[in-house]
């Protein structure tokens, strides 16, 4: 007959949790000063669907970009697209975030593309886009809003992003 021994009498090779490095770096560097409202042209580094609230299921897309050409090479800007999905996980097929998929791709969207995977369509691209400051008066879209405005810097808040993708840079034809 075998000896048993229980489980808590038997010995285990001790085991060590290792914690990984996280995959993070720095997006690009602050716009100085001297940077204005413009067009620019950019690559995407990354872009995700991020939920807006707790309180509602409605996701906005985030695409972070960096300049690639000229003084600005190199810094960092953001652009979100608020409603991207609604609180059904509807993208509108005639919406901003839909718009953008599109030029991305360089063709109308079809149903199985990986619009819930905005990396998948956006990142390591070429764009031509108009950054500017935001286009209300007061931070969070509060007060009077106008393209004009994203022209004029209102505040120490107030940063320059990413409004328009115009067009992508790197398509082959």
């Amino acid at each position: 007959m075998k000896n048993y021994q229980s489980p808590q009498n038997v010995s285990s090779p001790k085991l060590k949790l290792v914690k990984s490095k996280a995959d993070v770096r720095l997006g690009g560097t602050l716009p100085t000063a001297d940077m204005v409202p413009d067009k620019y042209l950019v690559e995407c580094d990354t872009a995700w669907l991020e939920q807006v609230s707790k309180n509602t299921q409605e996701h906005r897309a985030v695409i972070q970009f960096r300049v690639i050409d000229g003084k600005f090479n190199g810094v960092a800007l953001r652009m979100w697209i608020d409603k991207a999905a609604d609180a059904g996980g509807i993208i509108s097929p005639t919406g901003k975030y839909a718009r953008h998929c599109e030029i991305a791709l360089g063709r109308p969207l079809e149903e199985d593309d990986p619009v819930d995977e905005p990396r998948q369509i956006f990142a390591g691209h070429r764009f031509s886009v108009f950054v500017g400051y935001r286009k209300s008066e007061q931070p969070k879209g509060k007060g009077r809003q106008s393209d004009d405005l994203a022209l004029l810097r209102k505040d120490d808040k107030d940063q320059l992003r990413v409004h328009e993708i115009l067009s992508r840079e790197d398509l082959e034809w």
